[in-house]
């Protein structure tokens, strides 16, 4: 049933599971679909009984201390006893993963079972996951502070407190007032776009430059001017990278051509050619170019900050 790639999930229970201390065995369990605890002392038979007093006696007698013995046991009882329809979760290479598993547990190395190299696992129903159910990646700096919280846990399975907002962000569900604050971003880029094609094509020029100043570039060269193919050159100073940008209010494909030709003549890493308006979509060959339309272009004057700028050079 979790298998099918777009069939929402509802589990019944949420476990977050450490993959080893420091995640040393992230790699290893995310490759194989496999979630594994460890406590090599606490004896599989008493973990299969549910004999929580055997398992806590016995994480006692190898710890020494009540509190770590009773949590140790609570733990393993958690990996043995949660079914088929609880939603593991684990953070690794910055992103969320998640997948639900099989309910048997296999011990492995029970013959070495008075040693570290005892362990025990089960089987995810299928590969564990790091996107959404639509394909969105589930990163760790995009997620709520209320669920990474968790990845601080000193053990190896706890409980999640954020659980609606996780079975949201794995069904690719937005709350209400998330999808409320879209709808009105969606509008603030249209009319963007339009306030951009109000632009006297010097305002343009200008605008293309603030946008690019307050994204990191350093311009070198002159605006405009009597150069024939340069509007704005660019240095990027963390990197050293060079750039020229093209400044386009109404373009089409024989111009961008035409200056793809006087770009690969050049030596600047990158051309950016933007523009608002072209009457038909534009190619590039490479990414050595890159296209910034008005859709594109909206985006970075947003976050930029030059919303209020752009709405009085119009006014």
């Amino acid at each position: 049933m979790h298998g099918l790639a777009h069939q929402r999930i509802s589990p019944s229970d949420i476990r977050y599971i450490k993959l080893g201390k420091g995640g040393v065995y992230e790699e290893q369990c995310l490759a194989k679909g496999i979630l594994r605890l460890g406590f090599h002392f606490i004896p599989h038979e008493a973990a299969l009984a549910n004999d929580i007093e055997t398992m806590r006696a016995a994480a006692l007698d190898h710890r020494g201390n009540v509190q770590t013995s009773s949590s140790d046991a609570r733990q393993v009882a958690d990996f043995y006893a949660l079914s088929a329809n609880t939603l593991w979760i684990t953070f690794a290479n910055g992103r969320l993963y998640w997948c639900f598993a099989d309910e048997t547990v296999e011990w492995i190395n029970a013959e070495r079972s008075d040693s570290e190299h005892a362990f025990r696992i089960r089987r995810c129903k299928t590969q564990w996951r790091h996107t959404d159910l639509l394909g969105a990646p589930l990163r760790i700096s995009e997620l709520n502070g209320g669920l990474t919280k968790v990845a601080a846990y000193r053990g190896s399975i706890c409980k999640v407190d954020a659980t609606e907002y996780l079975i949201r962000r794995i069904n690719g569900e937005l709350m209400p007032e998330v999808a409320r604050a879209h709808k009105i971003r969606s509008g603030v880029l249209r009319n963007i776009e339009s306030l951009m094609r109000l632009l006297d094509w010097r305002d343009f020029e200008l605008l293309v430059e603030l946008v690019f100043s307050n994204s990191g570039w350093r311009r070198t060269g002159v605006l405009g001017g009597p150069q024939k193919t340069v509007d704005l050159e660019l240095t990027l100073p963390s990197t050293g990278e060079r750039a020229f940008v093209q400044v386009k209010s109404k373009t089409d494909q024989t111009q961008l051509d035409d200056y793809l030709g006087r770009f690969f003549a050049r030596d600047e890493d990158r051309m950016f050619y933007v523009y608002h308006s072209a009457n038909s979509a534009l190619t590039a060959p490479d990414d050595s170019c890159i296209l910034v339309g008005s859709e594109r272009l909206a985006e970075m004057v947003l976050e930029a900050g030059l919303y209020d700028w752009l709405i009085k050079r119009v006014s």
